[in-house]
């Protein structure tokens, strides 16, 4: 999944955002077949943590995981660029040269609150999809946050661990700043909605006790 967001940039300046939208969408779709109920983002398994469905040592194996993951993407998207830079100019110029820059459309403190408020709908409304649809509803939403995150935001988050593997260390924010915005504020707004979540759902029992 991490080794995707390299070609989000040729993707968009041939086929324009709605190739891109589509795109995504065949990717998730994919991925939610292939995957094996991998976890791509590190914000499910923080909050399983936090309500104590994980134990530390599974929540650190897990972020470990992912992050060689994130790190072999970058490596695979190397050698992807590598082989095909002969038929594509393209990938011999990405691989030619991998400087890159945060470019934004919208003030800083806009791309902050996108962050925390995409993460908070993206937990609020993807569970109260239905069972029957949610196998394509739940990409064609995801895709249609992405997507306008792209087109309106300039840079898109969301998720830690593929904004770190494909953006970290580009011109236009130092580490702390990126920490900041694609880590800290994506758990914000996660946990927020999943403290909503845990709240309106009645633990086991209670609706026992208070009949009674």
């Amino acid at each position: 999944m991490c080794t995707c967001v390299y070609e989000n940039g040729i993707m968009i300046e041939y086929y324009g955002l709605v190739g891109f939208f589509f795109t995504v969408i065949c990717a998730l779709i994919a991925g939610s077949i292939y995957n094996r109920e991998a976890f791509v983002s590190p914000l499910p398994p923080i909050e399983n943590f936090w309500y104590g469905s994980y134990r530390v040592d599974k929540l650190i194996t897990i972020i470990i995981a992912e992050a060689i993951g994130g790190y072999a993407a970058f490596r695979i998207a190397r050698a992807l660029w590598y082989y095909s830079s002969g038929f594509f100019q393209e990938h011999y110029a990405l691989y030619d040269n991998l400087s890159c820059e945060l470019i934004y459309h919208v003030p800083f403190w806009a791309a902050v609150l996108f962050e925390i408020f995409g993460c908070f709908l993206l937990r609020l409304a993807v569970p109260r999809i239905p069972q029957d649809y949610q196998f394509y509803l739940e990409p064609v939403f995801v895709s249609g946050v992405i997507t306008f995150a792209l087109g309106f935001i300039g840079v898109a988050g969301l998720n830690p661990v593929v904004t770190s593997s494909a953006l970290q260390g580009c011109e236009g924010l130092g580490l702390e700043w990126f920490i900041f915005i694609y880590w800290v504020c994506p758990v914000i707004g996660w946990m927020l909605a999943a403290h909503l979540e845990h709240k309106s759902t009645p633990k086991i029992g209670e609706g026992v006790k208070k009949r009674q």
